[in-house]
């Protein structure tokens, strides 16, 4: 999630040439959403749940965006959805950059599986670092990720009427790992796709 209104963030691949995009929340239950506006070589996509009434959780987005990227050997965990149940994992960045030394991403030691792309990278404090992307062919572990930098280029890229702001406040810092999880969970959800 981007903020409690229903802006939410995934890679562009998830959700091109879709013909509709739904999300499932944290009770299980479908919205149907729709792009907001994307930047394909970043695989970054911004969605938008139609419905106005939805909220992702009972207050604000508990975490903020890293403006800058972490150094090397930054511990990390992620969130995602390679199965029906979200799943979570935890690495550390093993690379500055990412595939074919792309500067917008990150090289993580973490597994990932086919439906987490789009998953959150948070570090120990609850920021959002990066968005998985991709993961190598050949490797178990290790996985690109988009940094957050290029997450909000394409925030601020979005008409004004998108009235999108990126989280200020962490809450987050301060939790143990178990708590920041369960509070995470009510701003991670499933995205389904469905193509003709």
């Amino acid at each position: 999630a981007l903020s409690n209104d229903g802006y939410l963030v995934t890679n562009y691949h998830v959700t091109a040439g879709a013909d509709s995009v739904y999300i499932q929340n944290r009770e299980g239950r479908y919205f149907k959403a729709y792009t907001v506006g994307y930047d394909q070589q970043a695989d970054i996509a911004i969605l938008k749940v139609e419905d106005k009434m939805f909220r992702f959780g009972k207050g604000e987005v508990p975490y903020t965006f890293a403006p800058n990227k972490r150094k090397l050997g930054t511990k990390i965990y992620t969130l995602g959805f390679p199965q029906d149940e979200i799943v979570y994992n935890e690495g550390y960045i093993s690379a500055i950059n990412g595939y074919q030394g792309d500067s917008s991403q990150y090289r993580l030691e973490i597994s990932a599986y086919p439906g987490q792309s789009g998953a959150p990278i948070l570090d120990a404090n609850g920021n959002v670092l990066a968005m998985i992307t991709g993961k190598e062919e050949e490797s178990d572990g290790t996985t690109f990720a988009v940094s957050s930098k290029a997450l909000a280029r394409l925030v601020q890229s979005l008409p004004k009427d998108a009235n999108l702001r990126l989280p200020k406040s962490n809450k987050l810092n301060h939790l143990s790992l178990e708590q920041q999880i369960e509070k995470l969970e009510y701003y991670t959800c499933s995205i389904k796709v469905y193509k003709k």
